[in-house]
């Protein structure tokens, strides 16, 4: 029988996944393509004086999934790595997710808020507690310290990263995922496993796609007619692109990333602004967050979230909201008659999806390829 040759559009984590599995577990050849000159999506990075760099921003590998970090561990070697962010506030920095500590910081005088959150982790045994919790909250007090949290750690920043356009529809959900912590802990993640890949993303992706069965082409933007030559297809780029934006756009929020040399000092890996007057959402510290301390002299990435413009820029973030969800279903009925592609993705499936969620999800796509090939 003649090898079956597969394209990969995106050579993301997902699509680099998915080609590995592909052609190591089922034997298939791989064409892999990716628009832009680089492998690894946006994960992508480089090192400049022993510092890894991420053009695209910092990302911070985190997940409780075993399969996740198992499946990695074959590819990569880790640098324990325990994430902390900060925000901005009128008396300084204070630790997000928002902890008893930060409250002391910002709110010294407010012990009625101390025992009232006391109270309801001894009530209920929940360390932490949302926003939306608290402005839903019975309590006077708790109520009013989730105004203030809205006020000066979250209405700005989201009015940032998320536009006018979509912003009263993004508040809601903002509200009940973002916690505040019970407790002195400090990092901001949570999970069983937390590291980086001890010699950066990018290397990660070239163990992944090592093998003589995959053949990377980068520069090459996807196209319709491509699929004739192939057995299958996964597509790991917009949804709406893919069908010519037949439904409408789907709409994403896309961002500017400026790397500079600096001799601000940052006071933790990354630092949140809330005040719309500050421009970018975040400073993230490269060299932090590869394992360094504060000092001056930083790598530092300035992030500042924009509107997404077809061919003008990349989408990073899918804005789910009814009328994007209500879209998105509309593509997804077509991408369930197509015969051979399959979609896979944060922006092939429209999800937001974190980096971890990304891996298993394509992890468990091979799960069905391989029972429709074998």
């Amino acid at each position: 029988m003649a090898t079956k040759r597969w394209l990969i559009v995106g050579a993301g984590f997902s699509g680099s996944v998915l080609a590995e599995r592909i052609s190591t577990v089922l034997g298939h050849e791989v064409d892999l393509i990716d628009k832009r000159n680089h492998i690894a999506g946006n994960a992508h990075d480089y090192q400049c004086a022993g510092v890894f760099v991420g053009p695209y921003g910092p990302h911070i590998f985190h997940t409780n999934s075993d399969r996740v970090w198992n499946y990695l561990s074959k590819f990569t070697e880790w640098t324990p790595y325990r994430h902390t962010v900060k925000a901005a506030v009128p008396r300084g920095l204070v630790h997000l997710p928002f902890n008893l500590e930060s409250l002391r910081l910002a709110l010294p005088s407010r012990r009625d808020i101390l025992n009232a959150l006391l109270a309801h982790r001894e009530n209920s045994g929940a360390h932490s507690i949302t926003v939306h919790r608290l402005l839903q909250s019975t309590s006077l007090c708790l109520r009013w310290f989730g105004g203030w949290l809205k006020e000066n750690l979250y209405s700005g920043y989201s009015q940032k990263q998320w536009g006018e356009a979509y912003l009263d529809q993004m508040l809601d959900s903002v509200w009940s995922r973002v916690p505040v912590r019970i407790s002195e802990e400090t990092s901001y993640f949570l999970d069983k496993y937390q590291a980086q890949p001890k010699l950066g993303y990018t290397y990660l992706f070239h163990r992944l796609l090592e093998s003589s069965s995959i053949s990377v082409f980068c520069n090459k933007a996807f196209s319709q007619n491509m699929l004739k030559g192939y057995h299958r297809c996964v597509f790991t780029g917009p949804l709406d692109a893919y069908f010519d934006f037949c439904e409408g756009q789907l709409p994403y929020r896309s961002a500017v990333f400026t790397i500079r040399e600096s001799s601000r000092i940052v006071k933790a890996p990354v630092v949140n602004f809330n005040d719309q007057k500050v421009p970018f959402t975040r400073i993230s510290d490269f060299v932090q967050i590869s394992g360094g301390s504060p000092k001056s002299g930083n790598l530092l990435c300035f992030e500042k979230p924009v509107e997404y413009v077809r061919q003008k820029n990349e989408p990073y973030w899918p804005v789910l909201t009814e009328d994007s969800q209500r879209v998105s279903g509309l593509y997804r009925k077509r991408a369930l008659k197509e015969s051979k592609t399959l979609f896979s993705g944060r922006l092939g499936q429209f999800r937001y999806y974190n980096m971890d969620q990304v891996i298993l999800s394509a992890l468990s796509l091979f799960d069905r390829i391989r029972e429709e090939e074998v």
